[in-house]
């Protein structure tokens, strides 16, 4: 049984929706989100993706209610600085030339300059401004390296990265949830933070049994629905043609009946059970 990314967000939005609903400034943000979703409707749904996740590796590393809505809110406002890309380059279909990808690389800064304006979003410019550095110092926009990248960055730059994987984009095709993971195992240590990436891995491996316990119980459930709905039509045409030819109403055929009914019973029994 193959888990996609859907299933995953799915089940994590069920899971963390209440500290979603807990992040400061949410109208601030969501004026801002709003204003992304119209330049771009994939950046937009990228930044709720990880902001999910984002939540889940928070919850796994225990940090604590105010550092968690913080990292929450750098998540949704990692990518803000692209409403400042011009559409001719975000959107573009086709490989971007060097120009183009060093104005799009700009979008952290940018990103980090609008949230200075606000007293509220002090604490996560850095977050936003060093996503996209590399734990071996060859990322951009300053080259940290290691324990010099906030930690919160750390984090996003493996949510960041894994979603983007995992999802359309105008210039590909989304990849699946193992192509993803093995990406990550194949950067852990060179793009991304080695223990973060172990979080992370064991967040997903998490949220993939959650998924498989749910889909295996929504399968059991349908088969034995469909179950009992073959052995009321079979009871429904035994009792037509019992009714059409009482002749042949022998005693094998008052067996089938019984044998029938007991079925129906134990069905229903276990159906109740599992409802206690």
């Amino acid at each position: 049984m193959e888990i996609g990314k859907v299933d995953i967000l799915k089940s994590l939005k069920k899971e963390y929706r209440y500290y979603y609903g807990k992040i400061k400034a949410v109208d601030v943000i969501e004026g801002w989100l709003r204003i992304l979703k119209d330049k771009d409707i994939c950046t937009y749904n990228h930044s709720c993706n990880v902001c999910y996740y984002t939540i889940a590796i928070a919850k796994e590393m225990e940090f604590s209610e105010e550092k968690l809505e913080n990292l929450a809110s750098a998540a949704l406002l990692h990518d803000i600085g692209k409403i400042y890309i011009p559409d001719s380059i975000l959107k573009k279909k086709g490989r971007l030339m060097e120009a183009e990808y060093r104005l799009i690389k700009e979008h952290s800064k940018i990103g980090s300059e609008i949230l200075s304006g606000n007293e509220r979003f002090k604490a996560i410019e850095g977050i936003v401004k060093y996503h996209h550095e590399y734990y071996d110092g060859l990322g951009y926009p300053e080259g940290l390296s290691g324990d010099n990248i906030p930690i919160g960055a750390r984090i996003l730059s493996i949510i960041d990265a894994f979603d983007t994987i995992t999802s359309d984009r105008c210039y590909k095709k989304a990849q699946s949830i193992d192509k993803g993971i093995n990406e990550l195992i194949r950067c852990s240590g060179t793009q991304f933070d080695p223990e973060i990436v172990e979080v992370f891995l064991k967040v997903l491996r998490n949220l993939i049994a959650i998924v498989k316990k749910e889909q295996l119980n929504i399968n059991y459930d349908e088969s034995q629905i469909e179950l009992y709905m073959k052995i009321k039509e079979k009871k429904r045409r035994l009792s037509e043609e019992v009714k059409d030819r009482s002749d042949l109403l022998t005693d094998k055929i008052m067996k089938l009946s019984i044998e029938i009914d007991d079925m129906i019973v134990k069905y229903n029994h276990k159906r109740n059970e599992q409802a206690e």
